[in-house]
């Protein structure tokens, strides 16, 4: 039985500082189209996000990867591509040519995130 704990703000505090990295951003996570995590990877808080990125998508044959600005790399966006999905990943505003994402798609991304708040609860 897994059982459910909320800390609260300074309970948060107090534990942030024996965890390496940050409390708040402890690990990259790939879900389904319904949030459900298919593959977690534990990293330390000082990590760059699209370090992980190839890694989270290895495997897997999906029509659509979501991500935010920091996973918006060359290399990534071609990796989504010879999957044959669709990266929709806003461009950073340093790229010279500006790619085209699909908003409406991108909302979707809410999941991971809800997904990782309900994970930190644990």
């Amino acid at each position: 039985m897994v059982k459910r704990y909320e800390l609260s703000p300074s309970q948060r505090q107090a534990i942030s500082g024996i965890l390496p990295g940050k409390i708040d951003d402890p690990g990259r996570s790939g879900v389904d189209s319904l949030g459900r995590p298919l593959r977690f990877i534990l990293t330390d808080g000082e990590r760059n996000d699209c370090t992980q990125a190839l890694d989270l998508i290895k495997g897997f044959n999906p029509s659509y990867v979501l991500a935010d600005k920091g996973y918006d790399t060359t290399e990534i966006v071609e990796a989504v591509e010879d999957l044959g999905a669709i990266a929709v990943i806003p461009p950073r505003k340093s790229r010279i040519h500006q790619r085209h994402y699909d908003k409406a798609i991108y909302k979707r991304r809410n999941l991971v995130e809800r997904t990782f708040g309900k994970l930190k609860q644990f």
